[in-house]
């Protein structure tokens, strides 16, 4: 299990952190969310002790990380492919990972074939793409089978087949007890693979709860389709509902579909269909958070 209680860091005059509490659990995928500065990958270096903390702490089951006996077996983290020696090779950097972890290096060649590196696992990794060294350090994160699992932004410059494989991993690491924390702003990959989403807003926990849950408490959109749109938006803001129209649809919220059936049933208005669907964690995401321009990158990450 993962934890932070009463996190508080600055930097500066800025607080980045004011109080931040929750916690990842055994047998769950949590996902971290918030605005780019909200403090997402400053709370998860505090946790692998690479910032201090001014106040609260953060612990891997139980203890501070520092303190583990057997940080890799502990805890396995990916923070950016920033943090790949370019100098090395792939393989030489995973059996220099291997050494660490005191595991042999033949596991380093069993992940490179898993994140399909093993053609390109004697090249320098400065000759590397954005999405290789990614699966690079995603490979070094895994290779200890730690118990906890943190990592910032892993699906960032993966393709297809890596982002599938990257997703099943971290289900089946889930479903055999471990603990994954992960952050991300492709929400709608992120809503396949999440039992827990924790939102960070202005330095603390804003809102969290299992991903069902955070969809259940937001109103259902009801959707009507219709060949005059804008006719059947006047029809519903007279019967004060709220409304939009998004690609040909009319969309509702507020109320539930059986007001706006009755409304229609009312009306002359003709429509083709009629739908409730819950809510997407995008959906969720922006309830909590303005639809701002310093969002823009959320809405553009899950396009």
């Amino acid at each position: 299990m993962i934890e932070f209680s009463t996190v508080v860091k600055s930097f500066g005059n800025q607080r980045v952190l004011q109080g931040l509490s929750f916690a990842a659990q055994d047998g769950r995928v949590t996902g971290f969310v918030g605005p780019n500065g909200a403090g997402k990958s400053t709370a998860f270096k505090i946790l692998l002790g690479l910032l201090p903390a001014e106040g609260g702490y953060a612990q891997v089951d139980g203890l501070p990380y520092r303190r583990t006996l057997k940080p890799g077996k502990v805890l396995g983290a990916y923070l950016g492919p920033q943090h790949t020696p370019g100098m090395m090779t792939g393989r030489s950097y995973l059996a220099y990972t291997a050494d660490l972890l005191g595991i042999p290096r033949s596991q380093g060649d069993y992940y490179l074939e898993s994140v399909s590196l093993a053609d390109a696992a004697d090249r320098r990794v400065a000759e590397y793409s954005l999405g290789m060294r990614q699966r690079l350090g995603v490979a070094a994160a895994f290779m200890g089978e730690p118990q906890n699992l943190v990592l910032d932004e892993p699906v960032n410059g993966l393709d297809v087949a890596g982002v599938r494989w990257l997703r099943d991993y971290l289900r089946s690491a889930a479903q055999a007890g471990r603990c994954v924390l992960l952050s991300s702003h492709l929400l709608s990959e992120l809503e396949m693979v999440a039992d827990d989403v924790v939102m960070l807003q202005d330095g603390k926990t804003s809102r969290s709860g299992s991903l069902r849950e955070l969809q259940s408490e937001s109103t259902d959109i009801i959707s009507v389709v219709t060949q005059d749109s804008q006719a059947l938006l006047k029809l519903l803001q007279a019967e004060r509902v709220t409304a939009q129209v998004v690609n040909g649809v009319v969309e509702v919220v507020g109320v539930s579909i059986n007001q706006i059936a009755a409304i229609l049933g009312r009306s002359s208005t003709s429509f083709t269909s009629l739908a409730c669907k819950s809510k997407r964690l995008e959906d969720v995401y922006f309830e909590q958070f303005d639809a701002s321009e310093n969002h823009s990158e959320v809405r553009e990450g899950m396009q």
